[in-house]
């Protein structure tokens, strides 16, 4: 009888920064259960006729358990405090406070998404990672909602799916309500769940690149070659030369 060894999805995640490399990198997702849930009592009792019972709480839940089985997490490499108004945000990350390597956060044209968000300032948080991963599986983007008990009404993340077969920066979309608030997030807090559509292993491993690297593998799709959908038709055309190579290997 023969075995097979079923192959494993592999996330290339690559940085220039030491720090993010060593301590906050992505992880699978099991490594991010919350810490409320993990404290919270399996049991509760009440009665029947009078007859004590021990009835399940949400740490018996199958769906908060699989969904942390599932994917892996980008954590926030630097706490981050966002403050709002009415009319106005204003963002502060605990890095920006030495040497300003990174891009922060940037807005859409409020004509990007409609009149359906007036309510919300839109926010995208740069991320400082590129990710690859080589079969093209669809990954979806996942908000970690049972993180954030105490701010899940506060703020909404965008859900989305994209593949990563080319190199991408998984940025994140976000919105915020039109109102005064402080929003608080600590390094090593989930930003975002991000969750293969494939029943095989998943495995994440972390790359530490120079800048000239990091830009060799953003080079050809972060090109502008048009106004309109860019990354789209470059890959497409990237596949098309896949499919075309020469069965001679020329």
């Amino acid at each position: 009888m023969f075995f097979f060894k079923t192959k494993k999805i592999v996330v290339d995640c690559f940085t220039t920064e030491n720090a993010l490399h060593e301590a906050f990198h992505p992880d699978l997702s099991v490594y991010y259960l919350p810490e409320w849930w993990k404290n919270f009592p399996k049991t509760f009792e009440t009665k029947v006729k009078g007859i004590p019972i021990d009835r399940p709480t949400i740490r018996y839940c199958d769906g908060i358990r699989d969904l942390y089985k599932s994917g892996f997490v980008i954590p926030f490499w630097s706490d981050l405090i966002i403050n709002s108004t009415e009319n106005m945000y204003n963002y502060h990350f605990s890095h920006q406070d030495g040497v300003q390597k990174f891009e922060f956060i940037h807005t859409h044209n409020e004509k990007q998404y409609g009149k359906n968000f007036d309510k919300f300032f839109h926010l995208k948080i740069i991320v400082p990672w590129i990710l690859k991963e080589k079969t093209g599986v669809k990954m979806h983007f996942m908000p970690p909602f049972w993180n954030y008990p105490d701010q899940m009404n506060q703020f909404f993340i965008c859900t989305g799916t994209i593949k990563a077969k080319y190199p991408i920066t998984p940025n994140v979309n976000f919105f915020i309500e039109r109102k005064e608030n402080t929003l608080r997030f600590n390094s090593g807090d989930p930003l975002i769940q991000i969750i293969p559509q494939s029943e095989k292993e998943i495995e994440i491993k972390s790359h530490l690149v120079d800048q000239n690297e990091y830009r060799r593998l953003t080079s050809v799709v972060d090109y502008n070659s048009s106004f309109l959908r860019h990354y789209d038709k470059i890959t497409k055309k990237l596949v098309n030369k896949e499919k075309t190579k020469c069965p001679f290997g020329f």
